[in-house]
């Protein structure tokens, strides 16, 4: 006859932490969260892509509201 079993554990809390716990939600209405956030966090070189990118956009879309505005 088998020995009871002194382990609780069940069969989930044995299998390997494969890392599948989702990351924070960003807070995309808190611009100057981010903005910090990804000045600390980015390589020099990514962030300068990004902002490259995102000053373009911005132009466009200045340029799109100025064309836009009745005189």
């Amino acid at each position: 006859m088998p020995e009871p079993r002194t382990n609780s554990s069940t069969a989930a809390d044995e299998q390997p932490d494969t890392g599948s716990r989702k990351p924070p939600r960003l807070p995309y209405e808190d611009g100057v969260f981010l903005a910090l956030h990804l000045i600390r966090k980015m390589s020099s070189a990514e962030f300068e892509k990004m902002l490259r990118l995102l000053n373009e956009h911005h132009a466009q879309v200045a340029a799109s509201d100025g064309a836009n505005v009745e005189s």
